[in-house]
């Protein structure tokens, strides 16, 4: 029936993107050790964002949230900027299927451009906005791998047109991961919203 050819079909789309037996992704470099290919990761996507966005990223639209990806990991993998093409989930619950990121995604940068991307608040009101779009994209985690990563880079582009100065730190990573954790299986915005608030400050008082 139409389950079980969904799940083979989604089974062999998931096959494809890892080396057999293994879980570690397959990669443009062929490293074929999870340690070697995070290393890589880190070091190819701190070169993309070094060299800056492409203009096409500040745009208020989905694509140019999947411009923003390809851009990071179009070293590593092949399908940089694309919709994963299978359900996964983190815990229990499971993120959206395939079939649903689009029409997601979609949704959520209307409601984005409805907010006026979120210029014009108070450095608590644009934390306590973004992190709401933040957990609803999350849910939607559009990507096989680096949605955090492409998410915090988006939020920094947000920000900095809004006026203010979003410095997420590498040592945050953590606290990302848990208040990621708690807006999507509780639909808890304020953990994230206090993360985003500690870390931006209008660019003014930066220039004083």
């Amino acid at each position: 029936g139409l389950v079980s050819d969904r799940k083979d079909a989604e089974r062999a789309a998931f096959e494809r993107v890892f080396y057999p037996g293994s879980r570690v992704l397959v990669n443009e470099l062929g490293l074929r050790d999870a340690a070697s290919l995070d290393a890589a990761e880190r070091l190819f996507t701190d070169t993309r964002i070094e060299e800056g966005m492409p203009a096409r990223a500040g745009e208020p639209t989905y694509a140019a949230f999947k411009a923003i990806h390809f851009h990071l990991f179009q070293d590593l993998y092949a399908w940089a900027g694309q919709e994963r093409t299978y359900t996964t989930g983190r815990g229990p619950t499971p993120f959206a299927p395939p079939e649903q990121i689009a029409p997601w995604m979609e949704k959520q940068f209307a409601a984005f451009r409805a907010a006026g991307e979120l210029k014009g608040l108070s450095a608590e009101g644009f934390a306590v906005a973004s992190a709401n779009f933040i957990t609803e994209i999350n849910a939607a985690h559009p990507f096989i791998e680096g949605n955090g990563r492409t998410q915090r880079i988006w939020l920094g582009g947000v920000a900095e047109r809004a006026g203010f100065e979003f410095r997420i730190r590498p040592e945050d990573q953590a606290a990302w991961y848990e208040a990621s954790r708690i807006g999507f299986e509780l639909a808890k915005t304020e953990p994230m919203a206090e993360l985003i608030l500690a870390r931006i400050q209008t660019l003014q008082r930066a220039e004083d």
